[in-house]
């Protein structure tokens, strides 16, 4: 009989685009697959392949109340949601959900997104009962942060011990102020209050509870936690928990051919363009998903377009926006913009990847050799610590979108299009990231124990 798999992904795109290697692998390897969340995402994985299990609850203390009452057309969406926080209704249904999912599936291995990592409270008494392994997958490198190394979301290097403990002090001060800016919106029932609530009610081991300063709002340790990305990536001598797996980027190299219409017919023009005028292709991405900042992007974008004229690049641009932000930008003869394009399939044609800094684009991008030129847009989470890794290994450059003029975004492309010590460094981590096999994975996978304490 096969062993039965359930990765438990968070809500976004691209932490599933993340752990599809990982599936196949594990599909590969004759396990039978599911992944488990809300219903939105089913198609998309039901278009991959996989199983799917729908979830109508969500992870608790991750600040999800109002979002779900919103979702519920809730006239009063604070106090609904604030009578939410005082009841722990999204840790009941959760847990009520979580133990059906385990009932109907009866899973051997169960993974956990490192973004819902409170899920493991959830789950642990069940987990331990059933003897059922866990593991945390990471989408992004590891968000605790140790003394004399910058945190994820700095744009530091590690060789500057004054300016690594600025950029300590600055997070803890930003994650104080944010703790005590929602104990005042929520009167006392902030996310923090309502993990610590849940992990007293659970009974959690404390051995199972990271006391490292973390991005994150929960992080357990002592459980392997696989992360998506190679060791060589991160800053030299960076530290990591014992059970604490690089596993490389495990890029997903069949092409996603969910694209617009418009990709279609317009690719074979484009293609001809560049071959036939011997021109630069330049690609700009700014994720899977609708920025909140589209103000910043689009004032980027005007400026790289006036580039992409002047010196007749094409410019390829994939953005989720609304029609009449589109219309400001004055798109051209030479450039294009799609909602959606397979990215893996246009990097293949790509001389300057523009990304917005997730570990996504930057795994495809070393795939695909392509020098990157990266503009972080996200604050909180990795995009920025990410960039500076890809300026210190210099696998690209970094700028920023708002400040960065016309001049200055023309000189970092130039630079990149006739530097090619970018891409040597490039195909050096693309062979790095190539010794990190299926079979090691496997093997890291089948040591794993079920929980014991």
């Amino acid at each position: 009989m096969k062993q039965r798999v359930v990765f438990l992904f968070y809500h976004g795109l691209s932490h599933i685009i993340a752990v599809l290697k990982v599936a196949r692998i594990l599909e590969s390897a004759d396990y039978d697959v599911y992944f488990a969340g809300v219903d939105f995402f089913r198609p998309y994985v039901s278009s991959l392949g996989f199983k799917f299990k729908g979830l109508k609850s969500v992870p608790f203390g991750l600040g999800f109340e109002s979002w779900v009452r919103t979702i519920e057309k809730e006239k009063y969406i604070y106090l609904s949601a604030l009578r939410d926080r005082i009841t722990d209704r999204i840790y009941t249904e959760r847990e009520v959900e979580l133990f059906w999912m385990l009932e109907e599936l009866h899973p051997d291995f169960v993974f956990i997104d490192s973004r819902q990592a409170t899920d493991f409270i959830v789950l642990f008494r069940q987990l331990k009962d059933r003897k059922i392994k866990v593991a945390i997958t990471s989408a992004m490198l590891p968000a605790t942060v140790g003394a004399g190394h910058p945190p994820l979301n700095s744009e530091v290097f590690p060789n500057d011990p004054v300016a690594i403990a600025q950029a300590i002090r600055l997070m803890r001060w930003n994650q104080f102020k944010t703790v005590w800016k929602e104990k005042l919106i929520h009167f006392g029932f902030d996310d923090q209050f309502i993990i610590k609530r849940r992990l007293k009610k659970n009974r959690i081991p404390d051995h199972y509870i990271s006391k490292s300063p973390s991005l994150l709002n929960f992080s357990v340790e002592n459980v392997d936690e696989f992360i998506l990305a190679p060791r060589e990536f991160d800053f030299p001598n960076s530290l990591n928990e014992p059970r604490q797996h690089y596993a490389g980027f495990m890029t997903n190299e069949i092409y996603d051919n969910k694209a617009e219409t418009n990709y279609a017919q317009l690719w074979p023009t484009i293609s001809q363009l560049k071959h036939n005028d011997n021109l630069n292709l330049v690609f700009c991405s700014f994720g899977t998903i609708e920025p909140k900042n589209i103000n910043v992007i689009l004032l980027f974008l005007k400026k790289l377009i006036q580039v992409s004229l002047r010196k007749t690049y094409i410019l390829i641009i994939a953005l989720k926006a609304k029609q009449e932000d589109i219309a400001e930008l004055g798109i051209t003869s030479n450039v294009y913009l799609f909602n959606f394009v397979p990215q893996l399939e246009v990097l293949k044609h790509t001389d300057v990847f523009i990304t917005h800094g997730g570990l996504n684009s930057i795994r495809e991008g070393v795939h695909a050799e392509v020098p990157m030129l990266l503009y972080p847009i996200h604050t909180e989470y990795d995009p920025i610590g990410n960039a500076a890794r890809i300026a210190y290994h210099r696998l690209g450059l970094r700028g920023n979108a708002i400040t960065d003029t016309e001049e200055e975004i023309d000189e970092k492309i130039k630079e990149l299009l006739s530097n090619p010590v970018y891409k040597k460094c490039i195909q050096e981590l693309k062979y790095r990231d190539s010794q990190y096999t299926a079979e090691s994975f496997l093997q890291k996978l089948n040591s794993i124990k079920p929980l014991s304490i």
